[in-house]
C-alpha cells in the first residue's frame, strides 16, 4: 500500500509539473482578451496508476488533460479488470469537464460559450488471451449532463496485441456515432457524424520501463453541421510506461496532431439580404428560399415560416407595408474567393454606390443599401470586398418564385476588414437587364 501511495504521488506530481491547469487558465485569459497563444491544434498529457490485487483483479485510475485551440478538458477515470480463466472482463467509468468556447482566429461556431460542460462515460469489454497475444472488444457510451447542448457518443472498438520478443505491436480499430443538439444564433444545430479510427502502437519492453510510439488516424465519414466529409487527422503519440509486479503506471507525454486540420465547419452570417419584387401588375407572389449546405434562416420580415405568400403591387410595395422581403441567415464560409476589390475606408460608401449601379440596381435599392451599411460595417482601415452572385448564392439559398420572374439579379458582398491595401484580381461586373417581372436582391456577409 505504501508503494501504491508513493506511485500515486509521483504520477500526480509529474502531471502537475508537465501540464499545469494554470496553462489552460492563462490560455482562457489570453483568448478572452482576443490574444492567440502559439500552441498546436491540441495537445494532451495522459497519466494513469494501477494496482494488481491477487492474480485476477486490476484496479486503475487515470487522468487526462487536454488543451486545444477551442477547448480545455480534464478527465478522471477508474477501471476495474477481472481475469476470468484468461478472459479479461473490464468496466470503465470516466468523469470529465469540458470547458469550451475558447475563441481563436478560426472562430469555430461549434464553440459558443465559456461554460463548463461536465461529461460521464462508461464502457464494458471483454477479450481472450494466451502467452503471446490478446484480443479485446469494448462498447462505450458517453454524454454530458446539460439539458441543452446535448452531446452523445456511442462506440465499438476492437484491439489485437501481439508480443514478439521484447516488442509489442497493437492495432486498434473503432467505430463511433456522434449526436449533438447545440444552440447557435437562436437556432438549434443537429449533428450526426460517423467516425472511424485506426491506431497502430509499437512498444519495447525493457525491465520496468516501456517506451512506445503510436499513430492514430481518424476519419469522419458522414458530413454534418460539425464535420465535413472524409477529413483525416493523423496523430502521433509517444510516452513511457512503468510497471512492477504489483504497480503499473503510465506517463504519456504530449500527443500532437501532426497533420492539424480543423474539424469544424465555419459559419458566417448573411446580414440583411433584401429581396425586391416588381411584377408587371398587382398580384399575389409566392417566394420560397430552398436552404442548402446546412444554411439556416435566423430572422425574417414578414415571418418566413415555410415561405412568403404576399400581395405585391407593380411599384414593389408588399402587403401595403413593406418595400422588400427581409431575411438573415447562417451559411458555411464561402471558399475560393479569387476576385474582389480592396477599398480604403473613406471610399467604401462611394464604392458601393458605384458598383451597385454598375450591376443594375435602381436608386431606391442603392439608397436602402447605403442607409444601412454606412453605419453597420465592422471597423477597418481597408475592406476586402468579394462579390457573390446568382448561382453562387443558390448554393446556400436558392429562390423559388411563383409566378416565375422574367429577370432576376442576386448579389451579396463578402466584406472583410483589412489592415493594409491588397492587390486583388478584379471581378467582371455584368449589368442585368430589368425586363418584365423583375426581382433584385442584395446582402452582405460578415465574418
Amino acid at each position: 500500500m505504501k508503494n501504491f501511495i508513493f506511485y500515486l504521488l509521483v504520477i500526480a506530481g509529474l502531471n502537475i509539473c508537465f501540464f499545469p491547469e494554470s496553462f489552460a487558465e492563462e490560455k482562457i485569459k489570453a483568448e478572452k482578451e482576443n490574444k492567440l497563444l502559439n500552441i498546436p491544434d491540441w495537445m494532451n498529457l495522459y497519466t494513469d496508476l494501477g494496482y494488481v490485487y491477487g492474480e485476477n483483479y486490476h484496479f486503475r485510475t487515470n487522468r487526462v488533460t487536454v488543451v486545444g485551440r477551442n477547448y480545455y478538458d480534464l478527465t478522471i477515470g477508474a477501471n476495474i479488470l477481472y481475469n476470468f480463466k484468461n478472459i479479461p472482463l473490464f468496466f470503465n467509468l470516466n468523469i470529465s469537464n469540458l470547458y469550451d468556447g475558447l475563441k481563436s482566429k478560426s472562430k469555430l461556431v461549434f464553440f459558443t460559450t465559456y461554460e463548463s460542460n461536465p461529461f460521464f462515460a462508461f464502457s464494458l469489454g471483454s477479450g481472450i488471451s494466451n502467452s503471446s497475444s490478446m484480443f479485446n472488444t469494448a462498447i462505450s457510451y458517453s454524454r454530458n449532463f446539460k439539458s441543452n447542448n446535448i452531446l452523445r457518443n456511442y462506440s465499438f472498438s476492437a484491439s489485437l496485441s501481439r508480443l514478439y520478443k521484447n516488442f509489442t505491436i497493437t492495432a486498434v480499430g473503432s467505430y463511433k456515432r456522434k449526436y449533438s443538439d447545440y444552440y447557435f444564433s437562436n437556432s438549434v444545430r443537429k449533428i450526426n457524424a460517423k467516425i472511424t479510427s485506426v491506431e497502430l502502437n509499437l512498444s519495447y519492453n525493457y525491465k520496468y520501463i516501456t517506451p512506445y510510439i503510436s499513430l492514430y488516424d481518424e476519419i469522419f465519414s458522414k458530413p454534418s453541421y460539425e464535420y465535413t466529409t472524409e477529413k483525416k487527422s493523423l496523430i502521433f503519440k509517444t510516452g513511457i510506461y512503468i510497471s512492477t509486479s504489483e504497480i503499473f503506471s503510465g506517463f504519456r507525454s504530449i500527443s500532437k496532431n501532426i497533420f492539424p486540420k480543423s474539424y469544424g465547419v465555419y459559419f458566417v452570417g448573411v446580414k440583411k439580404p433584401n429581396i425586391y419584387l416588381y411584377p408587371e401588375k398587382d398580384k399575389t407572389v409566392k417566394v420560397k428560399l430552398n436552404r442548402k449546405n446546412n444554411s439556416k434562416i435566423t430572422e425574417s420580415i414578414p415571418e418566413y415560416n415555410d415561405g412568403w405568400n404576399v400581395f405585391v403591387q407593380k411599384n414593389g410595395r408588399i402587403d401595403e407595408k413593406y418595400d422588400y422581403l427581409f431575411y438573415e441567415g447562417d451559411i458555411t464560409k464561402p471558399k475560393n474567393l479569387k476576385r474582389g476589390w480592396c477599398v480604403e475606408k473613406k471610399d467604401i460608401i462611394s464604392f458601393f454606390e458605384k458598383i451597385l449601379y454598375e450591376y443594375g440596381f435602381n436608386i431606391n435599392e442603392i439608397n436602402d443599401f447605403i442607409e444601412y451599411w454606412s453605419t453597420h460595417l465592422p471597423d477597418g482601415k481597408y475592406y476586402e470586398v468579394y462579390p457573390i452572385v446568382d448561382s453562387e448564392i443558390d448554393k446556400y439559398f436558392s429562390l423559388e418564385i411563383s409566378p416565375k420572374p422574367d429577370s432576376i439579379k442576386r448579389l451579396w458582398f463578402y466584406v472583410l476588414p483589412a489592415s493594409s491595401m491588397k492587390n486583388l484580381n478584379l471581378p467582371e461586373v455584368k449589368k442585368f437587364l430589368r425586363e418584365g417581372f423583375t426581382v433584385a436582391e442584395w446582402g452582405v456577409i460578415l465574418k
